[in-house]
């Protein structure tokens, strides 16, 4: 059974769990009543430490995403000229992670074999999001960039929950 972190609550599915990290000892888990708010701050320095500890534990350099980008369209087999396709992909493809989580929710795959599948799935995916951003002309670091740094503002403006873009 899981518990809250903060005030001991029980969180019997991961459905009830706002969030849960991996601390090294197992996960923390928190319910949503203490769900920790970091600081925008916080989120750019954890996302840095998180990039540099990725970086010195790879033997060779990270590949970024406009070097992701550049090579998949490499191996583009489609009728290019068109949004439809990637972004069609894309859909599928994002129905397939979800479908492998719903297996370990279900009890029919342990987290280590979502492991290993989600680094297939999640590859898919990140090749159709590469070829989306090359049909409308976008940068896919570019946009990842933006993307951080729109999170962290509204981090630090309170307005991550809630819907609407422009939040």
């Amino acid at each position: 059974m899981r518990t809250c972190a903060k005030c001991g609550a029980s969180v019997e599915r991961l459905a009830d769990c706002s969030m849960a990290m991996n601390l090294g000892d197992g996960e923390v888990h928190w319910c949503k009543k203490c769900l920790p708010t970091p600081s925008a701050e916080l989120i750019i320095e954890e996302l840095e430490r998180f990039m540099s500890t990725v970086n010195k534990n790879s033997e060779e350099k990270s590949m970024n995403f406009t070097e992701y980008q550049a090579a998949s369209k490499k191996t583009a087999i489609y009728p290019r000229e068109s949004m439809f396709y990637p972004a069609l992909g894309l859909a599928g493809e994002a129905g397939e992670v979800a479908n492998k989580v719903k297996k370990v929710y279900r009890g029919d795959l342990t987290k280590a074999e979502l492991k290993e599948a989600l680094s297939k799935e999640l590859g898919d995916v990140l090749w159709y999001v590469a070829a989306l951003c090359d049909e409308m002309g976008l940068d896919m670091g570019e946009v990842a960039e933006l993307n951080v740094k729109r999170l962290a503002d509204r981090q630090a403006r309170g307005a991550l929950g809630g819907s609407g873009d422009d939040r």
